[in-house]
């Protein structure tokens, strides 16, 4: 917080390169940040940001860019949309090639220690996402989330992680509108049974789909 406030320009240079291309959006975050830090002198809004309360402004794309990132040991590779340009006859025309925008130096313990919290999260006996992962057969990481809403909504579901936990192959991020606290983790497992080419019956994630498709 401290550096942010010091240097606006890096600050607004580290969104850019995170993603967040929008200068207006850039602006946004800074300015909330320095508001909650210094306007109203409340300095425990800005240490609440650092587990998602408050007003976060992230989209699922970059959200899978951050857990990818930790997947990856820390390495943040510039996100694409589409893989392949083929011609009608299947010849591929242009291909996107990984690009390393950054390697986040962390301590030799961090990762361990986070991608464990994390497998606990769908693996572990109290873990808020173990309903939806319950007789899974590969290993995963994730972390919920609970966009909360006011007045008669439903809170917005959110859902990061990647598989398998031990050795990464695909990061996903799912939110869901008014999809309730806990229904990303049920999509993202469907996510799971097609990549790895699964079939293990998850009729949690067909109620969840049902229950934020009549909502």
């Amino acid at each position: 917080i401290e550096n942010m406030l010091k240097n606006n320009d890096r600050s607004y240079s580290k969104l850019k390169d995170a993603g967040i291309t929008s200068a207006k959006m850039r602006d946004r975050i800074i300015q909330g940040v320095i508001a909650a830090y210094h306007d109203y002198n409340n300095q425990w809004l800005a240490l609440n940001a650092a587990i998602g309360q408050g007003d976060d402004y992230f989209t699922p794309l970059q959200m899978a860019n951050y857990v990818a990132t930790i997947a990856n040991g820390g390495v943040r590779l510039k996100p694409h949309l589409v893989k392949q340009i083929l011609s009608q006859n299947g010849e591929v025309l242009d291909s996107v090639k990984p690009e390393v925008m950054e390697k986040i130096n962390l301590k030799p313990s961090t990762l361990p220690a986070v991608i464990a919290g994390m497998n606990a999260v769908t693996g572990g006996e109290t873990g808020t996402a173990v309903s939806a992962f319950k007789n899974f057969p590969i290993q995963t990481a994730g972390k919920t989330g609970t966009a909360q809403a006011t007045g008669k909504r439903d809170d917005y579901s959110w859902f990061v992680g990647f598989a398998p936990a031990d050795n990464p192959q695909i990061a996903v991020a799912v939110t869901i509108h008014e999809g309730g606290g806990h229904g990303g983790a049920n999509v993202a497992r469907d996510i799971y049974e097609y990549y790895f080419k699964l079939n293990t019956g998850n009729q949690a994630a067909k109620q969840t789909t049902s229950h934020a498709a009549t909502n």
